[in-house]
């Protein structure tokens, strides 16, 4: 099965990979346009973007495997390729971290070392990291950001119903209604995490995954990336978003609203036409700019560059003090930053090509 490549939506998964880390890495306090920071500080929101992407690429390359009768043989080939995806760098940085763990304190009770594994109760945990499913509310994650990942886990799953009911073109009321659906549920995760007891940075900044509120944030984006292809099928609508206007206009909203203090669920409402525009305008300045190589090869290194940036956010800070004692912190603050910078990026491009590329013919040759 040939794999569909969209470069402009590799390049914006590529940047959203990015702001992720810039989310992570920068103190909100040290940003001085308002604005700027308000933005900054909103990244969390990128995480929605990957879920609307995940579910475009998706229908995009397996939708027509589920739209008519099923098939256990094609969900069989559908769910070994996302494994082959997802599963041989995680499972690198898991086995890594529990390993670490171990050698160094021989359990996984709580203490203060961000690069190691704290497990409550590693009779129910570990096994549930091991699976990749610990983000259903059952864990939390061993590898930090993984939480995202695991839900993901949850949709593809899912994905041979969802794709009968949205992506079918005989039913329309349906894939309307699960639009309205998947509104509902992020609703429910702005209402849910303002009674969860936990901090939150904003309305949908869910991702404990011993709670159920990062899974439903997750079936929400999934499903508005595909309810974002079926509209993606109409020429007459790809037409107009195509528009080179259009396309500004979408980032300028997209960029006013994080800016401002409008609600996430006006920023996540942005990603489905911002998508559409990219998917459509093959020639637009935005759609070239977003597929220009440097950007592509960012997308292509943004599996790698998610999950491996938490574990370069101790060494910066630690880094960026002990300059700070010779130059100004300003001065400090970027040279650190630069500096791991380019030891995430040298590292997400070894992993890429050493642990993920490797895996994934593994994986496929040995289930495939």
């Amino acid at each position: 099965m040939a794999k569909a490549e969209i470069d402009a939506l590799t390049g914006l998964r590529g940047i959203a990979a990015c702001l992720v880390v810039l989310y992570h890495f920068t103190p909100a306090d040290q940003v001085p346009l308002a604005p700027l920071r308000t933005a900054i500080g909103r990244g969390y929101l990128w995480v929605d973007l990957f879920f609307v992407l995940s579910g475009f690429v998706i229908a995009l390359n397996y939708g027509e495997l589920f739209q008519g009768r099923f098939r256990l043989s094609a969900f069989g080939e559908f769910l070994v390729r996302r494994v082959a995806r997802l599963y041989p760098l995680y499972l690198a940085l898991l086995s890594a971290k529990l390993l670490y763990t171990l050698l160094v304190y021989g359990g996984f009770a709580f203490h203060d070392d961000p690069n190691a594994a704290v497990l409550d109760n590693p009779v129910t945990e570990l096994p549930a990291n091991l699976l990749m499913i610990q983000g259903w509310g059952l864990a939390g994650s061993v590898v930090t950001s993984s939480w995202s990942v695991s839900t993901e886990v949850a949709v593809y799953l899912a994905f041979p119903v969802l794709a009968a009911m949205i992506l079918s073109r005989h039913h329309r009321k349906w894939a309307m209604a699960m639009t309205i659906f998947a509104a509902c549920l992020l609703v429910a995760v702005v209402l849910l995490d303002r009674q969860d007891g936990e901090e939150h940075r904003g309305a949908l900044d869910a991702w404990d995954g011993r709670l159920v509120t990062p899974l439903l944030r997750c079936i929400a984006g999934f499903m508005l990336g595909l309810v974002t292809w079926r509209v993606s099928r109409s020429p007459r609508i790809s037409a107009r978003i195509a528009d080179d206007r259009i396309g500004w206009a979408i980032g300028a909203a997209l960029l006013l609203l994080l800016g401002s203090q409008a609600p996430d669920l006006a920023v996540v409402a942005m990603f489905p036409p911002l998508i559409l525009h990219l998917a459509a305008a093959r020639r637009s300045l935005p759609t070239r700019l977003f597929s220009s190589p440097l950007m592509v090869r960012a997308g292509v290194l943004s599996y790698a560059i998610y999950l491996l940036h938490p574990l370069f956010e101790p060494p910066l800070y630690g880094l960026a003090d002990l300059l700070s004692r010779k130059v100004p912190a300003p001065v400090a603050a970027g040279i650190s930053g630069a500096l791991i910078v380019a030891g995430l990026l040298a590292s997400s491009t070894f992993a890429h090509f050493c642990i993920e590329r490797p895996g994934r013919r593994w994986v496929m040759r040995v289930l495939g």
